[in-house]
């Protein structure tokens, strides 16, 4: 296999990135989005579409953080499954979880028809597949998990359908997606722009101060004024000793290779793996005639020492396993996935008694649909509107065990 890039973020290498000016002068606005991602983005767009004015503020250019390194699934599949979230949450926050990701699927759909954004948007089926030694009972009590979460036509297979995989149960969630990020990311800002909406690149904001309205310091010495403010970067600028115990990261790797067209199967596929395994298909990125095979996983929590092997190299080895017909390694690239302690993100009020800063974090394996999410919530809460799913995302909740996250703390303290 020939190995033509090594290490640049996948979506990068394929659409062109939005470049902004800086930050030209102090200024105002209703609210400041900090963050150009799928969460930033989103939300400063459904607020624009509102009436409010916006800024938004991110150190690099839209997108060029974790959201060019994702595999772009779009899915309500939970990552810890629904029976762990039924366990932490209860049968009513299962039920609010899958609710909230399905909605944040339907609602990316109808902002790509709106805005007649090419991004490759396009519906598709995903399985969760697991090994020939899965215990049947186990398996029965996911599905009827995720039924009971009221995940729209969830079906259990005996056997998983594809050839190449292991020959366990499978769980088939229909209308999923899978879309090309920065270009979805485009189109946000082109519609943000147009109804006067403003993106700076290069603002590395510094220090946020909250009070009867929010100062957003930049690095630069200029200033953002709001009467809110949205925290969108992965890494919280406030109150470091409650949220990002929390939280925890991990380091994960992917690999695009090149497989003849037609020749893999389309559609979304997690396996239950420890390290987990993802892959989807894309009809870009690849020599004529093929496809490019997403193959993303082999995480390992961050702050711990590295596994001896190469990461790519298992990777690759994987996918080959399965897809025989894979032709050469297109693309390797690595991101960080920051998680919460209970799989569900931190979503609204940052805690404390300052009322006017906002965040979105620890989205983990689902950042998409739990940027769309966070959008939906944080701009019914920016508006004094009630929101359904507000209680089950609060930031608010029980704190996580100091020991595990101390790799976190200590990154967001030398940050």
């Amino acid at each position: 296999m020939t190995d033509r890039r090594q290490t640049q973020p996948l979506w990068a290498t394929m659409a062109g990135v939005m470049i902004h000016s800086d930050l030209p002068d102090d200024l105002y606005a209703d609210v400041c989005v900090v963050g150009a991602g799928i969460a930033g983005m989103t939300t400063a767009y459904l607020l624009s579409q509102q009436g409010r004015s916006v800024i938004v503020l991110d150190q690099g250019s839209t997108g060029q953080g974790e959201t060019d390194r994702t595999i772009a699934h779009v899915s309500n599949v939970e990552e810890s499954g629904y029976l762990e979230i039924e366990r932490l949450h209860g049968e009513e926050g299962a039920w609010l979880a899958a609710d909230s990701h399905t909605a944040a699927i339907d609602l990316m759909e109808r902002i790509v028809s709106d805005e007649g954004i090419a991004c490759d948007f396009e519906r598709l089926g995903g399985y969760v597949l697991a090994p020939a030694e899965t215990e049947r009972d186990a398996w029965d009590m996911e599905w009827d998990a995720a039924r009971r979460a009221g995940v729209p036509g969830v079906t259990r297979f005996a056997q998983t359908p594809f050839s190449g995989f292991p020959a366990g149960p499978c769980l088939y969630f229909p209308r999923q997606a899978q879309f090309n990020p920065l270009q979805y990311l485009a189109g946000l800002a082109q519609a943000l722009k147009r109804d006067g909406g403003l993106i700076y690149a290069g603002a590395c904001v510094d220090s946020i101060e909250d009070g009867s309205r929010v100062h957003v310091h930049t690095k630069s010495g200029r200033v953002v004024t709001a009467d809110a403010v949205v925290v969108t970067t992965g890494t919280p600028h406030n109150n470091l000793s409650v949220i990002p115990s929390q939280l925890f990261a991990h380091h994960a790797y992917g690999v695009g290779v090149s497989v003849p067209h037609t020749k893999a199967p389309h559609g979304l596929f997690w396996d239950t793996l420890n390290p987990q395994h993802r892959v989807r298909l894309a009809h870009f990125g690849a020599s004529e005639g093929h496809d490019l095979l997403i193959v993303w996983g082999d995480e390992q929590e961050a702050g711990t020492s590295p596994r001896e092997s190469d990461p790519y190299a298992r990777l690759e080895a994987w996918a080959k396993e399965r897809f025989p017909m894979m032709h050469s390694v297109e693309a390797r690239w690595s991101g960080q996935v920051v998680e919460s302690r209970d799989g569900l993100a931190l979503i609204g009020k940052e805690p404390g008694e300052k009322s006017h800063v906002f965040v979105a974090i620890g989205e983990g394996g689902m950042g998409v649909t739990h940027g769309v999410i966070a959008a939906v919530t944080l701009s019914d809460l920016i508006a004094g509107r009630g929101n359904p799913w507000a209680a089950l995302y609060d930031p608010s909740r029980a704190t996580a065990d100091i020991n595990r996250n101390g790799n976190v703390l200590t990154r967001y303290a030398n940050s």
